[in-house]
């Protein structure tokens, strides 16, 4: 069975082999405090990595997942806000 060791954000970001590959990526979260991330350990040349970005807020997508990925219209979505399930 593979198996690893489990680090924290510290731990990783200050091993000389993540820092070597670069795993070390800085966004701005929406109040511009810095957010460590890490970034993709796959560096390939000539190929364009995705910009980064700081992750959504928790509920950032709801609306839009629901309405789009799943056909609820804006009535059902504020039902289902006062209902608390989102």
């Amino acid at each position: 069975m593979p198996h690893a060791p489990v680090w924290d954000y510290a731990t990783l970001f200050a091993h000389p082999q993540a820092a070597a590959r670069g795993l070390r990526m800085t966004v701005r979260d929406v109040e511009g405090r810095p957010v460590d991330l890490v970034g993709s350990p796959f560096h390939i040349a000539g190929a364009m990595l995705p910009a980064a970005k700081a992750p959504p807020r928790l509920g950032q997508d709801t609306d839009q997942v629901l309405s789009e990925l799943l056909g609820v219209d804006a009535l059902r979505l504020s039902q289902l806000r006062q209902q608390g399930v989102i």
